[in-house]
């Protein structure tokens, strides 16, 4: 974002078309569910912006919503401590 109003009037818009899905992502729980253009549209945004995207959301509901790979931390990924990630939201396992 430019740091004043003179820089922002100087800023020149860049308009990039990029291919689509029609695929529904309302059930996807992970990146890997994603159909493929939308996973090369959200690599796109991060080569773009320079920062890395943590966080997905496929709907309109709090729970829509996962953590991408990258962020995902090996003690949640992995069951120690009987914990681990499903979807957004962090679950203990009940046996």
């Amino acid at each position: 974002m430019p740091a004043s109003l003179e820089q922002f009037g100087a800023v020149e818009p860049v308009y990039m078309e990029l291919p689509g899905w029609t695929e529904d992502i309302s059930e996807c729980t992970c990146f890997e569910d994603l159909p493929t253009n939308a996973k090369r549209y959200l690599h796109k945004l991060e080569q773009l912006t320079g920062v890395p995207i943590s966080w997905v959301g496929v709907g309109p509901d709090r729970d829509s919503m996962f953590l991408m790979p990258q962020f995902l931390s090996p003690q949640l990924t992995g069951l120690a401590d009987g914990v681990s990630v499903a979807s957004s939201v962090v679950k203990r396992h009940t046996k």
